[in-house]
């Protein structure tokens, strides 16, 4: 088992004095009565902890126990960090395990995990001093320490952290001394860096630069199948043509909605809304027009909601949007405010051929016209329907005024 380790990871020369010295080892080991931990933790048992010190070693066979010793030790971090992280989908999981994993393996007075957005890192999350200081700073790829780890995609130990840490801190950046970052990198992908710096002129050994590196893998890859799963979730509950959230995210986001409106004793309003003449636009123009409408119409609804509100692509030409902190004439104002800029909008289709919708909207407020979802939609759909009708008789009577009927030839 450990021959097939050989250069991966145990040293060959290690190795092979161990193999011919186990027997003789075996036979002067203590016996273990219950479980150690390698990693600072400390194991619950009735006894006293056994004493696994060693002395500094004098002779080739004690070398190689202890150098044996510390290879148990980088795989029993690399065991817990690999087995923990793969427990995790969750990118706001995900930083924290590996946070607590090195503070237990690492020495360092900072952690600063980095996260590469296209062409800057940001400080998404840090432990340790200066921590609530450092949070969300932000630098170009290629600038200090970190940005040059992000470019070249090489390890950088024992640089100055005055690079990365003097603008976020000021004068306190000055007693960090030395700093070791390494790059997050999954499939030739960069995902950020992740950067100890520390209080004292530090240096690394080979064997902890070699065990820092394989964590900084393990973290890429779980980091990278965090973000996968969050852009997946995230397409799930968006709707594809619109960019506009989808109903699966309607159902849970307004019971978050109900729960802050009731905690903070707020008004919640549901609006729904429904494209007049969308039908017509498909059987004429075709359903690639219709789908650009329903594109266009989305980019025109969003512009007047309030950046707070939530609108929804709920299906077909149906919309829904979620108010909240609205008074009565608010809602008026901005449900005259939309059917205004979806009456104004019009889309060529081709050259001098336009293609128009009208919108109708009903409304139900929380508290008022029921609790559940199912009830408020209900209310607002019968006054969208409502609305739906006294538009279109509005609309039939200045159609009237405007071609009124021809008197009869004498």
């Amino acid at each position: 088992m450990m021959q097939a380790e050989e250069s991966r990871t145990f040293d060959p020369a290690i190795l092979q004095v161990f193999l011919k010295i186990i027997d003789s080892l075996e036979d002067n080991l203590p016996e273990l009565t219950h479980p150690v931990s390698l990693l600072g933790v400390e194991t619950r048992t009735s006894e006293p902890p056994l004493d696994l010190s060693f002395t500094l070693p004098r002779t080739p066979t004690e070398r190689a126990l202890r150098d044996i010793a510390s290879a148990q030790r980088e795989v029993l971090s690399l065991y817990e960090i690999s087995k923990t992280l793969g427990s995790t989908l969750k990118l706001s999981e995900v930083l924290p395990i590996v946070a607590a994993k090195l503070d237990n393996i690492a020495n360092f007075t900072t952690l600063v995990i980095y996260m590469a957005e296209e062409d800057r890192l940001r400080a998404a999350y840090v432990i340790g001093k200066n921590a609530e200081a450092l949070k969300g700073m932000e630098m170009q790829v290629g600038e200090g320490g970190a940005g040059w780890v992000a470019e070249h995609r090489q390890v950088l130990i024992g640089g100055s952290p005055l690079a990365d840490l003097q603008r976020p801190l000021g004068p306190a950046a000055a007693a960090y001394r030395s700093t070791a970052i390494f790059p997050l990198e999954h499939d030739d992908t960069l995902v950020g860096t992740l950067a100890l710096y520390c209080e004292e002129d530090r240096g690394y050994s080979p064997d902890e630069v070699r065990l820092l590196e394989t964590i900084s893998h393990h973290t890429a890859t779980a980091v990278h199948k965090a973000l996968a799963f969050e852009r997946t979730q995230e397409s799930a509950l968006t709707d594809n043509l619109t960019g506009l959230p989808n109903s699966r995210y309607m159902y849970s986001f307004f019971d978050q909605e109900r729960s802050r409106s009731e905690r903070h004793g707020y008004p919640l309003v549901l609006m729904m809304m429904d494209l007049d003449g969308f039908k017509k636009i498909n059987d004429t123009f075709g359903h690639h027009v219709g789908d650009e409408i329903l594109r266009r119409v989305a980019q025109v609804s969003r512009g007047q909601v309030r950046s707070g509100d939530t609108l929804i692509r709920y299906a077909g030409d149906e919309f829904v949007a979620v108010l909240h902190r609205v008074t009565p004439d608010l809602v008026t104002e901005m449900k005259n405010r939309l059917q205004a800029a979806v009456d104004s909008f019009s889309y060529e289709v081709r050259p001098g051929r336009m293609a128009r919708v009208g919108i109708s909207i009903g409304y139900a407020t929380y508290g008022q016209d029921g609790t559940a979802i199912d009830e408020l939609m209900e209310v607002a759909d019968q006054r969208m329907y409502q609305d739906k009708l006294a538009r279109r008789r509005v609309a039939s009577s200045m159609r009237v005024a405007q071609f009124p009927a021809r008197s009869a030839a004498i």
